[in-house]
């Protein structure tokens, strides 16, 4: 997701499942504690559980209803700018620590080419 910095939204670039989350969809991260870990701080986020994306997520009911419950979001970052999130989506638990080298790498080739 592309990150605009002005309207505190980000935006989806990719999607795997264009029927629930269509290419182009915004959401609103103002004043979120997400918000502020991930694209404030671009520190990467890790939700192990339902409550974890029920406490985090507006769009929760939807994630939810798709059969996913745990999430890891990446920041891709040029410099000390937040340019957007690498979103990935699992089944309940999925998510650790070990994900997170893999994911940065992604994130780091994706920061070349996001403006």
């Amino acid at each position: 997701m592309a990150f605009h910095a002005d309207s505190v939204e980000v935006e989806r670039l990719y999607s795997s499942d264009e029927e629930a989350y269509p290419t182009g969809g915004r959401k609103q991260k103002r004043d979120t504690a997400w918000g502020r870990q991930v694209l404030d701080r671009g520190e990467p986020f890790i939700g192990r559980s339902a409550d974890d994306i029920r406490a985090n997520f507006n769009d929760h009911e939807l994630i939810l209803s798709l059969g996913l419950e745990s999430v890891l979001n990446m920041p891709v970052r040029r410099g000390d700018r937040t340019l957007g999130t690498v979103n990935l989506l699992h089944t309940e638990g999925y998510y650790t620590a070990d994900h997170l080298a893999p994911a940065r790498e992604i994130a780091e080739l994706l920061g070349c080419v996001l403006r």
